[in-house]
C-alpha cells in the first residue's frame, strides 16, 4: 500500500424475554470507553445452514456433518472446528430474517438497517458508531474501517465518517519521506485551503479526511498497517488477504478504532457450494475468525469488543440441480464477545431450515445490541439534509433488551 493508495481510498466512500436477558447480561450500555465493533462481512451471502445450523436429518442437509462446540449441545459444522472451541464466547441467532434476496438492496439494508430509497442515503452502522464513539477518542487514524472492500458510506453523516478503506492489509506505506511528495503536501494545503472559504460543511469535510489521511500516512502510528514483524501472526490467521485483514482488525481495536470491517468475499455459491466450502471458504474463515477471537481474549479485548459475522443474506435449504444453493432470507448470524454471555442459541427453524418457527429477529434487532454495546442510545435520532428526523434503529423493529 503506498502513499497514492492509501489517500485514494481515505476519499472514496466519501432475542426475547428469557433469553435476551441471558444474552445481554453484563452489557454496560453507559461507558464507551474501549468499545469496539469488528463486523466479518461474508459478502455474496454465505450458507449458514452449513455453517451454524445444520440439518443432517433432512433432505436439505448437504454433505457436511455437525460437531459439538464447546458447549453442551450446541453444535456447528464440522469445517468450522477452531471456531466451535469458543462458542462459549458466542451467541448465535438462528431465526433472522434478511428479507431481501437482492445483493444490492440486501447489502445496503443489512448495513443501514433500512431499505433503499431514493430521497435519503441512510448511515451505516460504522458510520454512526465512528460519528458518535469515534469523534471523542482523538486518535490519529480513522475510525471506520473497511478491509478487503468498499463498505456503505456515511450518507448524510458526511464523509468524514465514511469507511476508509484498506484493500491490501499487511503491506507497508512507502515512498512517504521523498522531498516531491512532501511538496506536493504543501502545494495541496495551499490549493484546498483556498477552495474552502466561504463553502459550505462539504469542502471542509473533504479537507479534513484528506488532512488525517495524510497525518496518518506520516505518523508513527503508520506502523499499525505493517506486517513486517507479524510472520508468525499471519501463519496463525492466515497468509491470504482476509487472515492478513483480521489481523489488522485486532491491531486496530487495540489502538482505538471504534469499528473495523474485515471483508471475506466469494460465498454466491449457486454452484458447487460444498467444494467451494470445504476447500476454501470455511478453512479460511475459520483460521482468521479463531484467531483473532483468541487473541482478543487473551489480551483482554473481548468483553470490550463485539464480533459479528454475517453477510447480506443467506442460501436455500434446498441444493439446486448445480450442487449450489441459491438466495435465502431465513437464516442465521453468529456474534461473540461484548460482555455477553456465551453459549446462547436465539431462534429456531423448521427441520428442513426452510421457515422460522420461533423468534423471528430482522437487522435491526442486532444492530440495537451493538449500539448498546459501544454506549449509543439506539433510539438516538439525527435530522436528514431535508429536516426529517431518522432514529438510527427502526422503531418498528423488536428491542431483545
Amino acid at each position: 500500500m503506498n502513499r497514492r493508495h492509501l489517500i485514494k481510498h481515505a476519499l472514496s466512500s466519501a432475542i426475547f424475554a428469557n433469553p435476551a436477558s441471558k444474552l445481554i447480561a453484563g452489557l454496560d450500555t453507559r461507558s464507551r470507553k474501549n468499545k469496539s465493533v469488528i463486523t466479518i462481512w461474508l459478502g455474496g451471502g454465505p450458507s449458514t445452514i452449513d455453517m451454524w445450523d445444520l440439518k443432517p436429518e433432512s433432505k436439505n442437509g448437504g454433505e457436511f456433518k455437525p460437531i459439538q462446540s464447546s458447549v453442551p449441545g450446541l453444535y456447528i459444522g464440522e469445517h468450522l472446528s477452531e471456531t466451535a472451541k469458543l462458542m462459549d464466547k458466542g451467541t448465535l441467532i438462528r431465526s433472522l430474517n434478511y428479507v431481501d434476496g437482492n445483493h444490492e438492496r440486501a447489502n445496503y439494508q443489512n448495513h443501514t438497517g433500512y431499505v433503499i430509497n431514493p430521497t435519503i442515503i441512510h448511515p451505516s452502522l460504522g458510520s454512526v458508531v465512528s460519528y458518535e464513539v469515534g469523534r471523542e477518542r482523538n486518535i490519529p487514524i480513522p475510525t471506520n474501517i473497511s478491509i478487503n472492500g468498499n463498505s456503505i458510506g456515511a450518507g448524510f453523516l458526511g464523509m468524514g465518517y465514511s469507511p476508509f478503506a484498506v484493500n491490501n492489509p499487511g503491506n507497508p506505506l512507502d515512498n512517504l519521506d521523498t522531498a516531491l511528495a512532501k511538496r506536493r503536501v504543501d502545494m495541496w494545503q495551499k490549493i484546498e485551503s483556498r477552495f474552502a472559504e466561504n463553502r459550505n460543511s462539504a469542502a471542509a469535510d473533504h479537507m479534513n479526511v484528506y488532512k488525517k489521511a495524510l497525518d496518518l500516512t506520516y505518523s508513527p502510528v503508520s506502523k499499525v498497517f505493517d506486517f513486517r514483524s507479524e510472520k508468525e501472526n499471519i501463519e496463525r490467521y492466515g497468509n491470504n488477504n482476509f487472515g492478513k485483514g483480521c489481523l489488522l482488525a485486532r491491531k486496530l481495536v487495540e489502538y482505538g478504532v471504534p469499528y473495523v470491517e474485515v471483508n471475506l468475499g466469494g460465498w454466491d455459491t449457486h454452484t458447487a457450494n460444498f467444494n467451494a466450502l470445504k476447500d476454501r471458504l470455511l478453512p479460511t474463515l475459520d483460521k482468521g475468525l479463531s484467531n483473532l477471537l483468541k487473541d482478543l481474549l487473551s489480551r483482554g479485548l473481548l468483553d470490550d469488543t463485539i464480533v459479528v459475522v454475517m453477510g447480506e443474506f443467506v442460501r436455500t435449504p434446498k441444493i439446486n440441480a448445480n450442487a449450489g444453493r441459491d438466495h435465502w432470507v431465513r437464516g442465521s448470524l453468529a456474534m461473540f464477545g461484548g460482555n455477553m454471555q456465551g453459549g446462547n442459541i436465539i431462534g429456531e427453524t423448521d427441520k428442513d431450515g426452510m421457515n422460522i418457527t420461533k423468534d423471528e429477529v430482522k437487522i435491526g434487532s442486532v444492530f440495537d445490541i451493538v449500539y448498546k454495546h459501544v454506549g449509543i442510545n439506539p433510539a438516538t435520532e439525527y435530522e436528514t439534509p431535508n429536516g426529517r428526523p431518522h432514529r438510527i434503529v427502526d422503531k418498528s423493529e423488536k428491542v431483545l433488551i
